[in-house]
């Protein structure tokens, strides 16, 4: 089905998939019939789901999530209990893939951190995808106010995605470089990871974790290179001890709604294929990526694209989750297969 449009916008439907917190509420709400009807081994509305909107059949799509984060009891005596954050889940682990949220507070939790949670909207990179610049430059002011007590009582914030922290730490002081709110929350802002790794460098992680049993492909997501900050995943990573990792610096081809549209939806694909040669060269037990999408991505096009076996073992998600399985926070079987 072609996607239609009016001039200037985005078409309709890819429009609509950017309107991630409407999408996700109704997606906490009804997501036992929503995640039914959306998966893959759902051939016959998948077709028409293609037909109709647009959603290419062969993509594997995020499942909503039904489940609410909470803030686990927190370590007294970790030693990093000195900080304070307030976390902003962002939508993706917010109505997706609560394993991330739940695994990244467990790991503060761990280290003493005090924290709060706080997610007053999507930070609109699938808008800013759009070009949609005015939307964006209004959701950066909103967010950016809001988080405006949290840091004068010396909260840092800390993002879950590194689609979020660009935006944050980037993205938004570029649509807005006079806005003292967006300006601080800049300043004040951290992707988990490289949060986590500040951490074991200056006051030093609880001891506990052990080694993951299988290798990992490590993908340097596209949003974290931006950052400037460093390879802060591989980082993360080499703190599990005896961890077997292997790096893939190539785009994962995923690009939000570019990886799911039917028009575009195989030239992803293609993108993505040499990206996934790496990852079957290594033949991994793990496809690890701060970019959820991309990690998802990749896997999919590695069993079905490169290796052709679509019930190869891989398993895929954030690097925080890989360092709470290590903790014994989080079971395997609930990282994404």
């Amino acid at each position: 089905m072609k996607l239609k449009k009016k001039k200037g916008q985005p078409p309709f439907f890819q429009n609509q998939l950017a309107q991630t917190d409407r999408n996700g509420k109704l997606g906490k709400r009804f997501g036992f019939v929503l995640n039914f009807f959306t998966n893959i081994n759902n051939k016959i509305f998948r077709r028409i789901l293609n037909y109709l909107i647009g959603i290419d059949y062969k993509v594997i799509l995020p499942k909503f999530d039904m489940k609410k984060i909470h803030i686990p009891p927190i370590n007294v005596d970790g030693k990093a209990k000195k900080r304070k954050v307030v976390v902003y889940t962002s939508c993706f682990a917010n109505f997706n893939r609560t394993e991330i949220a739940e695994a990244s507070l467990a790991v503060l939790a761990a280290q003493g951190v005090e924290i709060k949670v706080h997610y007053p909207e999507c930070c609109g990179m699938p808008l800013l995808e759009q070009g949609n610049i005015e939307k964006v430059s209004v959701s950066a002011q909103r967010i950016s106010e809001s988080f405006i007590d949290f840091i004068e009582d010396g909260y840092d914030v800390v993002t879950l995605t590194s689609s979020c922290a660009l935006m944050m730490k980037y993205e938004w002081p570029l649509i807005l470089p006079e806005n003292k709110s967006v300006k601080l929350l800049s300043e004040n802002t951290y992707d988990i990871d490289e949060y986590i790794v500040d951490i074991s460098k200056n006051e030093g992680l609880i001891d506990g974790m052990k080694p993951v049993d299988g290798g990992i492909s490590l993908h340097l997501a596209c949003h974290s290179r931006a950052q400037n900050m460093g390879a802060k995943s591989n980082e993360l990573l080499k703190l599990i001890p005896d961890a077997d990792i292997s790096i893939v610096e190539r785009c994962s081809g995923h690009g939000g709604t570019f990886g799911v549209l039917t028009p575009t939806h195989d030239l992803a694909r293609k993108v993505g294929k040499p990206a996934a040669r790496q990852v079957a060269k290594v033949d991994p037990s793990f496809v690890i990526s701060s970019c959820p999408l991309a990690s998802k991505h990749l896997s999919q096009i590695t069993k079905e694209d490169v290796k052709g076996n679509e019930k190869t073992q891989i398993k895929s998600g954030h690097p925080i989750e890989l360092m709470a399985v290590s903790y014994g926070f989080l079971k395997k079987d609930e990282m994404s297969e």
